[in-house]
């Protein structure tokens, strides 16, 4: 009779997807146009974060997307539920395609790193070489921060300069003009559309009469007045015209008038 012998079994290697990968949160910001042209689309980003979860095993449970929104406020919509997520614990680590998409704050980028931390929330750029886990990453991080808010700051100054030198010599920014003019792309100036100009004038006499937005829109909807879009009148778009310094020849930039 044949003896069974016994078999030991040696011990079986995990496969790489044995190993339990991290909850990541994909986080995406952009604030204008001129970004997106530049390569800083929503889906450029969302794409490039997400092939990173793919190469290095990370399972991406949820996408956060901030389009149209500045980052030097904390004020926006996707931001503050991803923080309100982290703080149940839906994720372990939060990964962007620059850091400066989360913000363009230093004391913000700082205030939120920490906020994370707190929430055992581990924060990664994927295309700026710090570890934000270690002393030197940190100290990494608070320099490119640094140089994020800088660069914000000059192009701003940049931009500002541009629009006041434009301004300066009669030019009217990039933009839809003033309801009430017309953009001439040949000298770069407004020129007054009449036909809007009567309906800005009757605006204003019967707003000085009324002193009421509300009022002042009805009587244009009754006299079949329509808006430059062929649309009604409604207090928001009444209150802009009434609002706009440019009638009295006024040009801003911010709070400095030109």
């Amino acid at each position: 009779m044949k003896s069974s012998m016994p078999t030991s079994s040696a011990p079986q290697k995990s496969s790489p997807t044995d190993v339990p990968r991290k909850r990541v949160a994909i986080y995406a910001r952009v604030s204008t146009e001129e970004q997106a042209k530049k390569g800083y689309s929503l889906e450029a980003q969302i794409e490039s974060l997400k092939r990173f979860c793919k190469k290095n095993q990370r399972r991406y449970c949820r996408v956060y997307k901030d389009n149209g929104h500045s980052g030097t406020s904390l004020d926006r919509p996707k931001l503050q539920m991803m923080l309100d997520h982290a703080y149940h614990g839906l994720f372990e680590e939060i990964i962007v395609w620059k850091i400066d998409r989360l913000s363009r704050s230093m004391r913000d980028l700082i205030e939120l790193v920490e906020y994370f931390k707190a929430c055992n929330v581990a924060v990664k750029s994927v295309t700026e070489p710090f570890d934000l886990n270690t002393p030197i990453g940190e100290c990494v991080f608070n320099m490119m921060g640094n140089f994020a808010q800088l660069e914000h700051k000059t192009t701003m100054e940049r931009i500002n300069l541009g629009l006041r030198r434009r301004w300066e010599q009669g030019k009217w920014k990039e933009g839809v003009p003033p309801f009430g003019y017309d953009y001439n792309k040949e000298t770069e100036k407004l020129e007054v559309n009449e036909e809007e100009a009567r309906v800005v004038r009757k605006m204003f006499r019967h707003y000085l009469r009324v002193k009421s937005i509300r009022m002042t829109a009805n009587y244009l909807n009754r006299k079949g007045i329509p808006t430059r879009n062929g649309g009604k009148w409604i207090d928001s778009t009444v209150g802009i015209v009434l609002s706009r310094e440019t009638y009295n020849g006024v040009l801003k930039i911010g709070d400095v008038i030109i």
